[in-house]
C-alpha cells in the first residue's frame, strides 16, 4: 500500500497465478497492468489459465491435485534481469546443488531462453553453465508503459547475464529462504537498479523425481 500512497500517478502492476508447488509456468502472467478494467481483464484471464486444455492435461498425466491457487497483483518492478532457481537440483535430487536461471529483461513465456547456471549449495562457485546468447529482451516501453520487445545492446551480448557476486548472493537467499521454511523452495526474482527482488516462493514440487522422458 505504500507504493500505492506515496505516488501520483496509478502505479503499474504483474497479475500472475500463485500455486502452491512449482509447475510449468503456463498459466496466465499479465505485466505492465495499469488501469482498472486491465488488471480485472488480467485476473479473469489469470483464473481461466488454471482451467484451460493445457493446465487440465497437464494435472491428469501427473495425476496433480487442482492447485491451492490464488492471484497476486504486485507492483511492477522494471527488471534488467530476471529468472528463477530451485534449491536443490530439480532433476537428480542432488541438495547440494543450486540451479539458477537467469536471463535479460522480463521473464515472459515467449522471452529467449535462460542461461542455466548449476551452482555448489557452499561455496557458490559454478559447477556446470549453459550460456544462452540471445539478441533481443523484453522491458518496458518508457512512453507509454506497455512490455516491448527490444533488441539487446552490443555491449551485453558477450558478457554473461549473472556475474559471480550476483551467483553468490542468489545461492545465499535460496539457502536462507530454504533454513528458514525447512524444505526446497523454487523462487523468482528480478534484479532492478542492482537490487534483488523476490517475486515468489513456492515449495519445489516433486514432478522432477520421476524419470525424465
Amino acid at each position: 500500500f505504500n507504493f500505492i500512497k506515496a505516488g501520483r500517478d496509478i502505479p503499474f502492476v504483474s497479475v500472475r497465478v500463485s500455486n502452491n508447488a512449482s509447475t510449468p509456468k503456463h498459466y496466465s502472467t499479465s505485466l505492465n497492468v495499469k488501469q482498472i478494467p486491465e488488471i480485472l481483464s488480467a485476473i479473469r484471464k489469470a483464473w481461466a489459465s488454471i482451467y484451460s486444455p493445457y493446465s487440465i492435461l497437464y494435472r491428469r498425466a501427473n495425476n496433480s491435485p487442482f492447485p491451492r491457487a490464488a492471484i497476486l497483483i504486485q507492483e511492477m518492478v522494471n527488471s534488467s534481469k530476471s529468472g528463477d532457481l530451485f534449491s536443490i537440483n530439480p532433476i537428480t535430487g542432488n541438495k547440494d546443488q543450486i540451479v539458477i536461471q537467469g536471463r535479460w529483461g522480463l521473464s515472459l513465456k515467449s522471452s529467449p531462453g535462460a542461461s542455466i547456471f548449476i551452482c555448489d549449495k557452499h561455496s557458490a562457485q559454478i559447477i556446470e553453465s549453459y550460456e544462452s546468447k540471445p539478441t533481443k529482451y523484453y522491458t518496458k516501453d518508457p512512453q507509454d508503459g506497455t512490455t516491448a520487445l527490444r533488441t539487446l545492446e552490443e555491449e551485453f551480448k558477450n558478457i554473461p547475464v549473472l556475474g559471480q557476486k550476483e551467483l553468490e548472493l542468489l545461492v545465499k537467499i535460496a539457502k536462507d529462504i530454504e533454513n528458514r521454511v525447512g524444505f526446497p523452495v523454487n523462487i523468482e526474482w528480478v534484479i532492478e537498479k542492482r537490487k534483488f527482488h523476490l517475486i515468489q516462493v513456492r515449495p519445489t514440487s516433486n514432478l522432477f523425481k520421476r524419470k525424465i522422458f
